[in-house]
């Protein structure tokens, strides 16, 4: 049972609302979720690889290390935001660094998911329960311990739903905004989280009906716009040569190219339903072993 005075209402009998119930959160709970987070740190820290990994890590922990430009779509945000932590951790290993930097985008993705189980009205031990499941996964606590895009990613997104759920349950433009701009950032950094745009659709939806007709969308539409700039990256850093800059976006052609990477497009638009299929399979069956204990649940 949830304490009456920590539950808040909205959307009810309003056109367009929801029965959404948000938890409010106390400072216990903020400690707890930092708790989780400096301990799956902690985890990550000591579990990293020490110098380069396999795959993509090479080159996205050289981009970090000289602020150069990776392979498309050249990840502007995640690469600026991994060079300034790059270089301000105080060791000489920029590879060590890089990865260091994922195991800290996975910590506080899983502080953000224990908090965010929370305000949907989660028991603390089922915060603690879900956060771990998370954390302890097979492939995320691999991509927290190397340099790559994907606990970023998934930071992003946890980020993005606390933002959408912000703004449905406290409307106001100021709110949308920001919702619009996360959001932005998150779809800008892999243009294949558009498929997980609904949940955040549904969640902003009360608070878009809440608002007048007349400019409903503007607040979130403008956030993401500005979210557009993180993209002014590329060019800035390719004009000055760095010694990785693939596809050395600095003209239009060259930008546009690296931006919609449609080479990778064309990869997965050649994929065959069988082969999919193999895929699916595959996701199905290696589940149980990425949950762990959540499997059992």
């Amino acid at each position: 049972m949830m304490p009456k005075a920590a539950v808040r209402k909205t959307g009810g009998g309003q056109r367009g609302g929801s029965a959404t119930r948000e938890v409010a959160l106390r400072r216990l709970d903020l400690l707890h979720a930092g708790g989780a987070g400096v301990a799956l740190l902690f985890l990550y820290a000591i579990t990293a690889c020490r110098t380069i990994h396999t795959g993509d890590s090479p080159e996205l922990a050289t981009a970090a290390a000289v602020f150069g430009v990776a392979h498309p779509p050249g990840y502007p945000l995640y690469t600026l935001v991994s060079a300034l932590l790059v270089h301000a951790f105080p060791i000489a290993n920029k590879a060590f660094a890089a990865n260091l930097t994922s195991s800290l985008y996975g910590a506080v993705t899983v502080a953000g998911a224990w908090l965010l189980l929370r305000r949907f009205g989660a028991h603390p031990l089922g915060c603690w329960f879900g956060a771990l499941v998370l954390g302890l996964g097979q492939t995320f606590w691999l991509e927290s311990a190397r340099a790559e895009v994907y606990s970023f990613d998934l930071m992003l997104f946890v980020l993005a739903l606390h933002a959408a759920l912000t703004a449905a349950t406290t409307p106001g433009r100021g709110r949308l905004f920001t919702a619009g701009l996360i959001v932005g950032l998150w779809i800008g950094h892999r243009f294949v989280n558009l498929v997980y745009l609904v949940p955040l659709l549904v969640l902003v939806r009360p608070a878009l009906f809440r608002l007048p007709r007349r400019g409903r969308f503007l607040p979130a539409a403008a956030g993401f716009v500005v979210s557009l700039l993180a993209y002014a990256y590329l060019p800035l850093a390719s004009a000055v040569d760095p010694p990785l800059d693939i596809g050395d976006p600095e003209t239009w052609s060259r930008f546009w190219t690296v931006v919609t990477a449609g080479q990778y497009s064309r990869h997965l638009a050649s994929s065959s339903a069988a082969l999919s299929a193999l895929r699916l399979g595959h996701y199905v069956v290696r589940l149980p072993w990425q949950a762990g204990a959540g499997a059992l649940a």
